[in-house]
């Protein structure tokens, strides 16, 4: 089993090559992080053993959960929040397939 760590570098590796600002990529890095501890939090996987129906769920969970939007401010997601983490997961399971 790989790491997510190893997942996540290798997703940042890419970005890295997209010519994308230093802060896009950390967001980007930071989405992706927060899908992994949620697989190994709620589901009990790693994210290459994650179906279309772990994705579907932590979406859902996005959505529905209250969140800790800041430090100290509480919320849910806006919607075009959450259409970015969907982005995000897309490519970050571009990069880690390309491997």
């Amino acid at each position: 089993i790989m790491s997510c760590e190893h997942f996540l570098d290798q997703f940042k590796t890419k970005l890295n090559t997209e010519g994308l600002r230093g802060q896009t990529v950390r967001s980007y890095i930071t989405d992706a992080q927060q899908y992994c501890e949620w697989l190994d939090k709620y589901r009990g996987i790693s994210v290459e053993n994650a179906s279309q129906g772990d994705a579907k769920a932590f979406l859902k969970y996005l959505k529905e959960e209250i969140h800790e939007l800041r430090p100290g401010k509480f919320g849910t997601y806006s919607l075009s929040t959450i259409r970015r983490k969907i982005g995000v997961l897309k490519r970050f399971y571009y990069a880690i397939l390309e491997e």
